[in-house]
């Protein structure tokens, strides 16, 4: 799902990706489990994806030319690919508005 400048996914559940998310800000939000097996590529943007938890697994990648902050409630599990040309946070504890 290619989006021009910022794309924006907020899931009342739990969000998964399977296939490609390419934006120049990416901004995810599940107030369940935020899943990764696909590719997350943002570009000079700030990207911001929180979740419940957070599963960057073995399949997927996530690439930024910018800012890079993972927000959960509970764990974070990085397995697969994260790189970022900024700023890489994590924060636990996050608590959606």
């Amino acid at each position: 799902m290619p989006a021009g400048q910022s794309l924006n996914l907020d899931s009342q559940g739990a969000l998964t990706n399977q296939g490609t998310l390419q934006g120049q800000s990416i901004n995810l939000t599940a107030y369940g489990i935020l899943t990764n097996n696909g590719q997350i590529t943002g570009g000079s943007g700030a990207s911001i994806l929180s979740g419940n938890a957070i599963a960057m697994n073995a399949a997927g990648t996530l690439q930024s030319g910018g800012d890079v902050t993972l927000n959960s409630q509970s764990d974070i599990t990085v397995d697969g690919f994260t790189g970022t040309l900024g700023l890489n946070d994590a924060e636990c504890g996050w608590q959606p508005d």
